[in-house]
């Protein structure tokens, strides 16, 4: 006479299922959280360095057009659309005529605060 098998898990293939469960899972959310940092940075850098540029441009634009004025502004925010970014812009005259303009970007408060600076020199009336 043949016994039939019942289907199943025994309890030792269910306990080294959770096991292995148990071990995985923290690893797997890790991961997924070191990803998740990895991303937000990326783009917190992406954003940065493009609002610096758009700066950067609009005011050596500015000195370009206007030679003997200064910069209306010295720095600011970005609105509502780019919350947490503030910018702070310098001009040195250097002896050449050429102006160093420097752009700083900054996302959140000391000490954690992130920069992003772009320099460049402009001629007042000419071009960069």
């Amino acid at each position: 006479m043949k016994r039939a098998h019942a289907s199943g898990l025994t309890l030792i293939e269910a306990l080294a299922a959770v096991l292995v469960t148990a071990i995985a899972l923290p690893v797997i959310l890790q991961g997924i959280s070191l990803a998740s940092r990895a991303t937000r940075s990326s783009v917190d850098r992406l954003e940065g360095s493009s609002l610096a540029s758009s700066k950067l441009h609009e005011l050596s634009a500015m000195i370009q057009a206007s030679p003997t004025a200064a910069l209306p502004s010295t720095g600011g925010d970005f609105g509502p659309d780019w919350p947490g970014f503030r910018w702070t812009a310098t001009v040195v005259t250097a002896d050449d005529g050429l102006d160093e303009l420097t752009v700083v970007v900054t996302k959140g408060e000391p000490p954690a605060a992130k920069e992003y600076r772009l320099v460049t020199f402009v001629r007042r009336g000419g071009t960069q």
